[in-house]
């Protein structure tokens, strides 16, 4: 993206940004003598930053609860696993336990 004078538009930095905040939407644009910066680069507004942010937050949120879900499903799970493994140890148990007495020591 070329700017006024032939100068190309360099990607803003936080600091930038942070200053931008209170300025609203105006277009923050940094010039650049061309020598090491990347051809065509792309200057966001302060407004495109922000929809970016809230719509990757959006995400994020979304990426969380189906993670705790899928955490929530999985303990679940192994909690009635471990019930059923403890009825089918009773079992054996119950009949050692009955057969002890029987035993001669």
């Amino acid at each position: 993206m070329s700017l006024p004078g032939g100068a190309r538009a360099l990607p803003i930095s936080a600091r930038e940004l942070r200053r931008a905040g209170a300025r609203g939407t105006r277009p923050l644009r940094r010039e650049c003598s061309g020598l090491g910066d990347m051809p065509g680069s792309f200057v966001p507004t302060v407004t495109a930053i922000t929809k970016k942010r809230r719509v990757r937050r959006e995400r994020n949120k979304l990426a969380a609860a189906k993670c705790r879900n899928r955490r929530r499903e999985l303990t679940d799970r192994l909690q009635a696993d471990t019930r059923m493994l403890e009825e089918e140890d009773a079992v054996p148990r119950d009949m050692v336990s009955s057969l002890s007495p029987c035993v001669p020591a």
